[in-house]
């Protein structure tokens, strides 16, 4: 139940993360130093597992996972949910793991005995090279898939799974051409915040036409729905279990051999104003790591 997307212009390395959560889950933690194997991380940690999404590392590497939900899963579906007779362990205790061991990102991962998580996402950004080497594989749950060459931009949804993702990636390729709405954005940076901050009106539509209770009455008042990349689902929308928010966005960027973490704690739409200036400083946290 996220949304990432990620650019690199001459020297700057960028990655934008929009974290979705269920209600029911605590808040997050905002990055925190940690050691592990000799090396030092920098990564938010989830208050209920106590791992993280989103995590850079000394060595270099910069990693990212992402909840899959394979196609014949459905909420409610006990493949979904997992079965009660299984106890998984938390994804999130994969990115700290291969932070302190990048060279697990090679074969030996795959050497790996993965059923104990449920399917995940993970995108791996080597920064050691001028070029920035992106790596991505997938967990489905039985076998461990190489992702085809990076897009720039991937999204996940726990909810209308399907239908919600290719809606935020359709989104994606359009305001890229054409922000919209009267912006003249000219740097990639604005076009990229103004994607992780939109609640999107095309995107209600799409959800709406399959699924008519997706723009949940529940939303947030400001637009936001069950499809935005800002999202927002009501708890009527499939049930009050996945009732859920975007938690999060964090910006990460690599320059000189050094990650610069800026994290805003609560819904990015509310991080910043419509002309994409800050607001709500309190929630805002920076923290930086070289490598």
């Amino acid at each position: 139940m996220c949304t990432m997307s990620w650019w690199q212009e001459g020297p700057d390395f960028h990655l934008l993360f929009n974290r979705d959560e269920l209600q029911s889950r605590k808040p997050a933690r905002p990055p925190q130093y940690s050691q592990r194997d000799g090396q030092q991380l920098l990564a938010p940690v989830d208050a209920d597992a106590g791992g993280t999404w989103l995590g850079a590392g000394s060595a270099g590497f910069l990693l990212c996972l992402l909840n899959y939900y394979p196609p014949h899963n459905s909420p409610g579906s006990l493949s979904y949910l997992g079965s009660p007779e299984v106890s998984f362990r938390s994804r999130g205790e994969l990115i700290p793991l291969l932070l302190a061991n990048p060279q697990l990102l090679q074969s030996p991962l795959a050497d790996r005995n993965l059923s104990c998580y449920r399917p995940f996402s993970l995108i791996s950004f080597d920064l050691r090279r001028a070029i920035v080497q992106t790596q991505g594989i997938r967990w489905d749950g039985k076998m461990l898939h190489n992702l085809p060459s990076a897009p720039g931009v991937l999204s996940s949804s726990s909810c209308f799974s399907q239908e919600v993702e290719t809606a935020r990636l359709a989104y994606f390729d359009r305001l890229e051409k054409d922000p919209g709405e009267g912006q003249k954005e000219d740097d990639t940076l604005s076009r990229h915040l103004r994607y992780h901050t939109s609640h999107g009106p095309e995107l209600r539509r799409t959800v709406k036409d399959t699924h008519p209770d997706a723009d949940s009455p529940n939303a947030n008042s400001s637009g936001g729905n069950a499809a935005s990349v800002c999202m927002h689902r009501g708890p009527d929308v499939a049930g009050p279990k996945l009732a859920g928010t975007t938690v999060s966005l964090s910006h990460v960027t690599a320059r000189d051999r050094r990650f610069l973490f800026q994290y805003f704690a609560g819904s990015p739409c509310r991080g910043f104003t419509k002309d994409l200036e800050r607001q709500n400083p309190q929630n805002w946290f920076t923290e930086g790591l070289d490598f």
